[in-house]
């Protein structure tokens, strides 16, 4: 009986370690679709702006992001919303290199006081995750009306109590992109 259950637990180690492309893969896109919420606030001239995060999904053909800008006008205090839609593809996942996690930064409102531009914050302030590659990708923008430049790395943004967990899980999608696979899967 002790034997069935060291055995048991052993497998069930194993399992819980081992996970699959497509299981690492999941977990990232299930992270990132609820990962909602400001990646920075910039200050442009008088007017404060919001990045907010509205939706992200993974996969390994490409990454998708859309985003808004919110730009308050303090006299006024009236809203202007401008919608992005950026997407990666043609990414190198053979090639992955350093991934590191940037501080949140999202309180800098050099200086602005506006109520309801602190009011905002009451969104969840998300974490940067930069994935960098030792080859180019292809980038596209329907904000900035950018089509297919070629960067080397992904911004993606994360709820912070996530943050580490999914460099973890990007660490071991790099582990297994590298592995060659024996089945020609």
């Amino acid at each position: 009986m002790k034997k069935t259950i060291i055995a048991f637990l052993l497998l069930q180690a194993a399992v819980s370690y081992g996970q699959t492309k497509e299981e690492t893969v999941k977990y990232i896109n299930s992270i990132l679709s609820v990962s909602k919420g400001i990646k920075s606030i910039g200050g442009g001239n008088s007017l404060p702006n919001i990045f907010i995060v509205t939706s992200q999904s993974f996969s390994l053909e490409k990454i998708e992001q859309d985003t808004k800008r919110e730009t308050f006008r303090e006299t006024t205090l009236e809203t202007e919303n401008k919608y992005c839609s950026n997407v990666y593809t043609e990414i190198p996942w053979n090639m992955l290199g350093n991934i590191t996690i940037k501080p949140r930064n999202a309180n800098r409102f050099y200086g602005k006081s506006n109520s309801d531009v602190i009011n905002k914050l009451k969104e969840v302030e998300l974490v940067e995750l930069r994935i960098e590659f030792n080859a180019g990708l292809l980038y596209s923008s329907k904000c900035d009306d950018v089509d297919k430049l070629v960067l080397k790395d992904i911004t993606v943004y994360v709820v912070p109590e996530k943050a580490e967990n999914i460099k973890k899980a990007f660490e071991h999608l790099k582990g297994l992109m590298k592995e060659k696979d024996l089945f020609g899967n």
